[in-house]
C-alpha cells in the first residue's frame, strides 16, 4: 500500500462505456485530502445527463461536496455547501451558481441559503440571475433575512434586474422589522431603482417599541415631493399590512 504524500495525485478510471467515463482523483494538500470525480463524454468533455459531472469533496467537510453540472463541456450549475459559526451558532451555507433551465425562463433562482442548524431556521435566502449574481425575482422578495431565534423576518428586499423594484400599489420594496416584536422599523417604496409611491410616503421610519410612524418622506419617480397634497391617493399608515 502506497502512502499518500503531500501534493500528490492518484488517478483511477472507475468505469467506462461508449458514452461516459468516470475518473476519480485524489490530491493530498498538507493534512487535507481532496477527492474529485469527473464524468466525460466520448470527446473528453465534462458531460453528464443524470447528475453532476464534477464532484469535489474535502476531507475536512465530509458529506458536503461541491457539485458541478455540465452539458458537453458547458457549465450549467454549481452547488456548494459548507458550515460556518456566528455568535456561537452553527450554520449551513448553500450556494448555487448557474441553472440552465431557469436561465431560459429568465426568472432568477435561489442561489444562496443559510440555515441555523441549532434552531433549523432558514436565516437567509437570496434570488439572483443564475449566471451573473444580479439580484432578481419575479414572484416575491429577492432577499429575505430571518432572526435565528425568533424566526421573525427582519428584512425583505424586492429586486428586478439588480434594481430595487416593486409596484407601489402592491407594497414597499424594502421592509425592515424588529426581530423580537415583528413591528416594522423602516419601509421604502421603489420602482425601477427610484423611490416612488403614488399612494403616500415612499420612505417611512417607525418607533421600534410602538410601531408608530415617526418620520416620512414623499417621492415620485425619485424626486422628493415637498407638498404631500400632490399625492392624490394618500396611504393610511395605521392598520396598513406590510408584507
Amino acid at each position: 500500500m502506497t502512502e499518500n504524500k503531500p501534493n500528490t495525485r492518484i488517478y483511477e478510471v472507475t468505469c467506462h462505456d461508449d458514452q461516459f467515463a468516470a475518473v476519480a482523483l485524489k490530491c493530498t494538500r498538507g493534512t487535507v485530502t481532496v477527492s474529485e470525480t469527473r464524468y466525460t463524454n466520448a470527446g473528453g468533455k465534462l458531460d453528464r445527463s443524470n447528475g453532476p459531472a464534477r464532484i469535489v469533496e474535502y476531507s475536512i467537510l465530509p458529506g458536503y461536496p461541491v457539485e458541478e453540472y455540465y452539458r458537453c463541456g458547458q457549465l450549467t450549475k454549481r452547488v456548494a455547501r459548507g458550515f460556518f459559526h456566528s455568535e456561537d451558532r452553527l450554520y449551513e451555507r448553500m450556494e448555487k451558481f448557474f441553472d440552465e433551465d431557469e436561465i431560459t425562463e429568465n426568472r432568477g433562482c435561489l442561489i444562496e441559503r443559510e440555515t441555523c442548524l441549532d434552531t433549523l431556521i432558514v436565516t437567509l435566502e437570496r434570488w439572483c440571475y443564475p449566471n451573473v449574481r444580479t439580484e432578481h425575482r419575479e414572484d416575491g422578495p429577492a432577499v429575505i433575512y430571518r432572526d435565528c431565534e425568533t424566526g421573525v423576518t427582519t428584512l425583505l428586499k424586492y429586486s428586478k434586474h439588480g434594481q430595487a423594484h416593486r409596484d407601489s400599489d402592491q407594497g414597499p420594496a424594502y421592509v425592515e422589522r424588529n426581530a423580537d416584536t415583528g413591528l416594522p422599523l423602516a419601509l421604502a417604496f421603489y420602482e425601477n431603482g427610484l423611490r416612488n409611491n403614488r399612494r403616500g410616503p415612499a420612505d417611512i421610519e417607525f418607533d421600534p417599541h410602538t410601531g408608530t410612524a415617526i418620520r416620512s418622506k414623499w417621492f415620485l419617480e425619485g424626486r422628493e415631493v415637498t407638498d404631500p397634497s400632490a399625492i392624490t391617493q394618500p396611504l393610511l399608515l395605521r392598520n396598513q399590512p406590510f408584507p
